[in-house]
């Protein structure tokens, strides 16, 4: 399905129904992703809840722009904009890598829509230049022979545990959206959240009984 919001077409799809989950996932990925790592155990839950899948702008098989400056404060606000049209008021958030960057902006911006966080490898600093992180490594636990293509060095660079099932997995749920992100789009993009109160200090941010600390910067 297809939402038109300010113009830009968001490709998306809901899955039963219930309470509303909203997931988005990361960056050069696409709805698929999120699907397949998530939809078999909440299919089982018996209409518990309603699952809205969505290709970010510039991502899958939704549209990208460039009048407006692409970035995530711009995101953010399409995110919102795309739910108040297909009426969902309040939500849960999913998100994965820079997906779980923007549950915390929406989660940030409007917290009395979001009922609840759930987040994987998320993005916490925006800015790669601030961020502190260990060394990647390979860790080899099989006989697997990594085949040699196009998507070989960015499977190494983005996986720890190297073997046949990571390789399978890599190939189901990355290159699918690697081959359908818009890099034009990308390249203008600004991944950093400017558009908050005091934006150059980390933020605390509560839901429910949970505290998140993170920076937008």
């Amino acid at each position: 399905m297809y939402q038109s919001v300010n113009g830009i077409l968001i490709h998306y799809e809901i899955i039963g129904a219930g309470k509303p989950v909203v997931f988005l996932h990361g960056m050069c990925l696409d709805l698929i992703s999120m699907k397949l790592n998530y939809e078999d155990s909440f299919s089982k839950k018996n209409g518990s809840y309603q699952r809205i899948y969505i290709d970010i702008p510039g991502m899958g098989k939704s549209q990208s722009f460039f009048k407006v400056q692409p970035s995530s404060d711009y995101l953010v606000e399409l995110i919102i904009e795309f739910l108040n049209l297909i009426k969902v008021d309040n939500f849960y958030l999913c998100g994965h890598s820079y997906g779980g960057y923007l549950s915390l902006g929406l989660a940030y911006k409007y917290p009395k829509r979001v009922k609840g966080l759930f987040l994987t490898c998320p993005v916490v600093t925006a800015n790669p230049n601030k961020r502190v992180t260990a060394s990647h490594i390979n860790i080899k636990n099989d006989n697997f022979n990594i085949p040699k293509n196009k998507y070989t060095e960015d499977f190494l660079e983005m996986n720890v545990i190297i073997n046949e099932k990571s390789w399978k997995k890599y190939l189901n749920e990355i290159t699918v959206g690697l081959e359908n992100t818009m890099l034009n789009f990308l390249k203008n993009f600004n991944p950093i959240i400017l558009n908050t109160t005091d934006s150059k200090k980390n933020k605390q941010l509560k839901i429910g009984t949970r505290i998140y600390q993170f920076s937008f910067c």
